[in-house]
């Protein structure tokens, strides 16, 4: 929450002056986030800066001696152009283009690429707080789409899983895929150095993604209804889990009379119905959060990467940004 000393507003004033830290933002500290009872500070006076609210009230930890404000618990903490951050929210949920954002704000593409990383862990950490991990309410639908980063060399699998009442977003997962369809022998030759050099995506990748999904959203529940298309690398993820699964696979996703549907048991009683009868057998979403990633491997990304340009060639972008879990993040890099 933002200190305004020089709003004219009679109630923001008492709002910023009835302000108090939550916790000790240093992370050596005793009192950093759960040991917080029984924190003592003071406080050290205030700064001013340019931008507005332009006076900042400062404090001092008792126990480890460290100094903050009330800036360092904000989101645009540490930035010079605050100011463009609900802009930038509103322009990426609208998909503009990074370079569009940077056109329309007159700032450098750099500094929106900064800012959508920002807010997506911002954003992972709101939805973790909002999710909490608890069992999901009603039916899930999970599905996946594909897209590359960097170049069309490096595609992967987003599996997304979301409950069907009421539209909430539990959780994705990120699967890495080797780039497939019509190639020129040039491509296929420029594949083959990439994979030679980082390695080749794993074949199971998308199945474990699926796994990880599943336990995230329903392994804490005994029974859920899941809902999918009929992509083959479900089957498996939804047989093994824990949760005994109902599976309902809409062939055309049209209507719910033409749906086909198989329970899933857990492993045990799997195991003790194979000689009676045969088995049956079922990704990744968004920026920002996220919260967790599916995809195994060492393969480098982003600016990590320097294939030679090519005319499909993406440019690199702020992904993995979201995977840093939390505004924690921002403290870190600049302490003080």
């Amino acid at each position: 929450m933002h200190l305004v000393w020089n709003s004219p507003n009679p109630r923001m004033k008492a709002i910023a002056a009835s302000w108090l830290p939550p916790h000790c933002p240093n992370h050596n500290c005793l009192y950093h986030n759960s040991m917080a009872e029984g924190w003592r500070y003071k406080r050290a006076g205030y700064y001013r800066r340019q931008a507005v609210p332009k006076c900042i009230r400062r404090f001092r930890c008792l126990n480890c001696g460290r100094y903050f404000s009330t800036q360092t618990f904000s989101t645009s903490y540490w930035m010079k152009m605050p100011d463009i951050l609900p802009e930038v929210f509103r322009q990426t949920t609208s998909c503009a283009a990074n370079r569009q954002i940077a056109h329309n704000l007159q700032v450098g593409a750099d500094t929106i690429d900064r800012a959508i990383g920002r807010l997506g862990r911002h954003c992972l950490l709101m939805h973790s707080c909002l999710w909490g991990q608890r069992p999901p309410l009603g039916p899930v639908a999970i599905d996946g789409l594909e897209t590359f980063e960097w170049s069309q060399y490096f595609p992967f699998h987003i599996n997304v899983a979301v409950e069907v009442e009421s539209g909430f977003f539990s959780y994705f997962t990120e699967s890495e895929l080797r780039r497939k369809g019509r190639m020129t022998s040039w491509q296929k030759y420029r594949r083959t150095r990439l994979e030679a050099a980082f390695g080749r995506p794993d074949p199971a990748a998308l199945s474990r993604g699926v796994s990880s999904l599943l336990e995230a959203v329903v392994g804490q529940a005994e029974t859920a209804v899941v809902r999918s298309d009929d992509h083959p690398a479900y089957r498996a993820p939804i047989c093994g889990s824990k949760c005994r699964i109902r599976h309902e696979v809409t062939l055309d996703g049209t209507s719910g009379r033409r749906q086909r549907a198989f329970r899933s048991e857990p492993p045990g009683q799997l195991a003790a119905a194979r000689e009676r009868e045969p088995q049956t057998g079922n990704h990744r979403l968004v920026k920002a959060a996220t919260a967790g990633d599916g995809a195994d491997g060492d393969r480098p990304r982003g600016s990590e990467l320097h294939p030679e340009p090519e005319e499909e060639a993406g440019g690199a972008d702020s992904r993995d940004d979201a995977r840093d879990h939390g505004a924690e993040a921002e403290r870190r890099r600049h302490p003080g």
